[in-house]
This record gives C-alpha cells, structure tokens and sequence, in this order.
C-alpha cells in the first residue's frame, strides 16, 4: 500500500494556505486587523511575544487573582484532579511555595504558551485566553475574518481557522509552524481523513442506558458531525483488526468512491471539484494575474526587448507574454494569458453564489 510522506502533505497544507492569502481582500483585512488590536505589522515574531501581548491585555487590577487562577489552571491539568477534590488550604500552601520557586510573570506565561503551541485547539478560543475579557474578543476576530473569506474550495474549516489564527498574530511563521506541527503528527497529517470516538461525555440520557433508545448524540456533538455532511463515515467496531478494516476498504472501494461521488453535487453549485488538491500553476497564475494589473506602459519598461512591439497597436497580453518568456523562461500564448487571469480573478473572489441544484 503506498506511503504518503510528511513533504507530500506539507505541499497539500501549503498549496491551501496560498489559496487563502490569495483571496481578494485577505492580506488588507488582515493587515487593519492587526492595527486594531496592536498587532505589529507583520504579526508576533515569536510565540513567547504573543504570550507576553496576552499577558500585557490584562487590567493591572486583576493581575494578582490573574496569577493564582493561571496557577490553577496548570496543577488541574497536571494532575488530573477538579479543584473541589482539593484542600484549599493546601492548595494555597503549594501555590505560595510555587511562587517561591518561580517568578509570578512565569506562572501565568505557561498555561498561555501551551495554547499556542498547541495544534488542535485555536489558541483564541482556549480558556487561558477567553478566562480575561479583554482577551476574550481576540477570538470574535478570528471568526469576522473566518466568515468573510471561507469558501468550499478551501475545503478544510478547521485548518483554514487555524492558518487565519496563526497568519493573523504571528505572520507566515506562524502558519508554517502550525504545518509542521501537523505533518508531524500522524493523527492530523491527513488533511482529507480525520477520526472520531465518542464517549459517554457526547450522550445524552446516560441513565437510561446504550440500549434503551434514548442514549443518543448530545447538542453539541450533533453540531460537530454536522459538519462532515460532505463526507463518507466508516464505523469501526473495537473487536476489528487492522487487517479486516484495511480489507473493507479495498472490497469496498468501488461503493464508498460511487457515494463520494454523489457528494460532489454540494460542490458542484460552486463550479468547484474537491476530488484532489492540486498545486497546478497557482504561483504562476498569480505572476500572470499581477502584471496584468500593472499598465502597459509599466510592463513596456520592464520588458527587455520592447523595440519588438509597435508604437501603436500593442495588447498588454503580447507584453505579458514576452516579459514571462525574458525572465520566467515561460512560453505562453496571448490567448492562454487572457483566459488565465479570467480565471485567476473568478477564483479569488469570496462568497460565491450557489447555482441552483436543478441547474447542475
């Protein structure tokens, strides 16, 4: 069975964060953004100055309750145990002791630098984060950004979530860094396959028992799955083996490919085909799409042999074409560059309408 390596989905990860930055109107809604909430420029250039940003939003007033709650915080996720099984006396007694040992500036600066080193969860929506109200609304930010700009052809809610996060407070860095995280991890290099395990804390009616028909899916838990409405679920039971499900899938193929198929007409409202993710000439369709704004007078001087053209009479298109020949060694028709920046400005425009289904 083939092998999938960590450079593979690297490619995969990277292509759909460049598909985002490429959105009209990304980089400037993220570059007011990060004025508004004094974000340098270019983002945080390192995790450790977000921490010390989260850390500076904190009303002085609240400062010290700040501290021996981030204390708190840490010895519950430590140690496993919910604070109600603690002595508070004791507890006290180990806080004092702690604060002995380090200085109050790192007891707050942990619980906050594993929220932002984790690739999971948002670091916005922790609760590290949302506990102080000034913090709280950094992730609302998120979402205004996330709202404006996600469109099925990104394909992935949460990874997109992420890249905006990360792009947003800690630059491209940032976003490369989340991607190595996640190609690490063999649980989430997938970027088209994930999984799901349920437990008692999804279900609702636990007293009434698994088999009484009332021991269903919780709220939340419904909302989750809701989101993988254009997907194909495979169930496996805990007696299974490795090589039984691995079998399954290859016997099955042939139907679980027919059913995804039957998913595409959800995609297929927005001219849009999700079956691969292809890096193509997006970078070189990007080249194309820029000179074509610059004016023609502009691409006249930075076109090498530019005594070849006539006074009068000339297209952008032959300008173009000549430019990606001289410096890109790229052969490229006048014809072919009109339809590429055709295309190029109808895929980065945001929130597209559906067609209607009948349509398709």
């Amino acid at each position: 069975m083939k092998k999938y390596s960590k450079d593979y989905f690297e490619k995969k990860f990277l292509l759909l964060y460049e598909k985002l930055v490429n959105k009209e109107g990304f980089i400037d809604t993220i570059k007011k953004t990060r004025e508004s909430l004094n974000i340098p420029e270019e983002g945080f250039e390192s995790d450790f100055e977000l921490v010390g940003y989260f850390i500076s939003r904190i009303p002085k007033k609240e400062i010290e309750n700040f501290i021996f709650y981030s204390f708190c915080f840490e010895y519950v996720r430590n140690t496993g145990l919910e604070l109600q099984d603690e002595d508070f006396e004791e507890l006290f007694d180990k806080f004092y002791q702690r604060q002995k040992e380090v200085d109050n500036i790192q007891i707050i600066s942990i619980p906050y630098l594993k929220a932002v080193e984790d690739h999971l969860t948002l670091f916005t929506k922790s609760e590290i984060v949302q506990f102080n109200k000034e913090n709280k609304i950094l992730n609302k930010k998120v979402i205004e950004i996330f709202n404006s700009f996600m469109e099925v052809e990104l394909l992935d809610a949460q990874i997109i979530s992420h890249y905006i996060e990360k792009y947003l407070f800690l630059g491209k860095k940032g976003v490369e860094n989340y991607i190595r995280k996640r190609t690490l991890c063999p649980n989430c290099k997938y970027y088209s396959v994930a999984h799901f395990s349920p437990d008692r804390n999804n279900m609702t009616n636990k007293e009434d028992g698994p088999f009484s028909g009332k021991y269903l899916f919780d709220k939340d838990t419904s909302k989750l799955l809701s989101q993988f409405f254009d997907s194909y679920f495979v169930l496996i039971k805990p007696y299974a083996t490795k090589g039984e499900v691995l079998n399954y899938i290859e016997d099955n193929w042939d139907t679980i490919k027919e059913n995804l198929k039957n998913k595409n007409t959800f995609y297929k409202q927005f001219d849009f085909s999700p079956s691969r993710l292809r890096s193509s000439n997006l970078r070189r369709n990007r080249l194309i799409y820029d000179l074509y704004q610059k004016p023609k007078k502009e691409l006249l001087e930075i076109c090498k042999n530019r005594e070849i053209f006539p006074v009068t009479g000339v297209y952008k298109e032959d300008v173009i074409s000549q430019i990606l020949k001289e410096k890109y060694d790229l052969e490229m028709s006048s014809d072919a560059i009109k339809k590429v920046v055709t295309r190029y400005a109808k895929s980065i425009k945001t929130k597209k309408t559906a067609k209607d289904i009948g349509d398709i």
